[in-house]
């Protein structure tokens, strides 16, 4: 996972470079590589990953961007920053520098987790809340599935107002774990990554 987006970072980076028009291009990632009886994470700028278990919704990331750091630093509470006019100020983005650290974590995976990867063009318009109550909605999908497609053809007036035109761009997708598998794959998945397993 941190090969690969090393490798993103380093063509977005030298686009950049080579012409003129895409100087000072950046964007921001999220993936996520399963293996075993572990997910790992990694994540650059505010694109989040979130995991839905039972009934319990929850972001696995945690935002490179200005608004996050005020809110860490108890400069604003989270109901503060819905209203902020800084919400796309990230403080770290790919292909801004010749190289970039993502934040890597590695989770415990258990049956039936759906995990739900998106750009800030979703939760900037949905709350958390709303995401949340979507995937219990749609968490008998199959395993893999668009949420964008889903809901163009769903009857849920939260999420679905985002299939109307002139919402901007949206990257949403959804996976759920069938049945993880044995502890396998990758050394560092299997061992977790230093101080960072997490259930």
């Amino acid at each position: 996972l941190q090969q690969k987006i090393a490798a993103a970072n380093k063509g977005i980076y030298e686009a950049a470079q080579a012409r003129p028009e895409c100087a000072g291009m950046g964007t921001t990632i999220v993936g996520v590589v399963f293996c075993g009886n572990r997910v790992s994470i990694g994540h650059i700028g505010d694109s989040r990953c979130y995991r839905l278990r039972g009934e319990k919704f929850e972001q696995l990331t945690h935002d490179h961007s200005l608004l996050q750091e005020q809110i860490d630093a108890g400069q604003l509470t989270p109901e503060q920053a819905k209203y902020s006019l800084n919400k796309n100020l990230v403080t770290r983005a790919l292909g801004i520098d010749p190289a970039v650290e993502p934040e890597l974590n590695c989770f415990e995976a258990q049956p039936g987790d759906v995990y739900l990867l998106c750009s800030d063009g979703l939760n900037d318009m949905v709350s958390d809340e709303d995401i949340g109550m979507t995937l219990q909605t749609l968490s008998g999908a199959p395993v893999a599935l668009d949420l964008f497609d889903v809901t163009q053809e769903a009857e849920i007036g939260h999420i679905r107002r985002l299939c109307e035109p002139g919402h901007g761009v949206r990257v949403t997708g959804v996976t759920k774990v069938a049945r993880p598998g044995p502890g396998s794959g990758p050394r560092a998945c299997r061992e977790g990554l230093p101080g960072q397993d997490r259930k």
